[in-house]
């Protein structure tokens, strides 16, 4: 599964190590490792994640960077 470019670079650029774990149809985001979100893998586009859904992703991901890894 490949991410949107903008994710990589905001997961790269936190200094945490972040992994994908495959799943059947998704794919889970570990962040210091620490489940963060899924990822729908089964998607008929090539970009699964659009609008707003992108977005949300975006800043969950800022948010457990702000708090070591933690979501909430």
């Amino acid at each position: 599964m490949t991410l949107p470019k903008d994710i990589v670079a905001l997961l790269d650029g936190s200094g945490m190590p972040w992994s994908i774990e495959q799943g059947r149809r998704h794919a889970k985001l570990y962040l210091a490792g620490r489940f963060l979100t899924i990822f729908p893998r089964n998607s008929r586009r090539s970009d699964s994640l659009l609008g707003r859904a992108h977005l949300n992703v975006m800043a969950l991901i800022r948010h457990a960077i702000r708090n070591g890894g933690h979501r909430i």
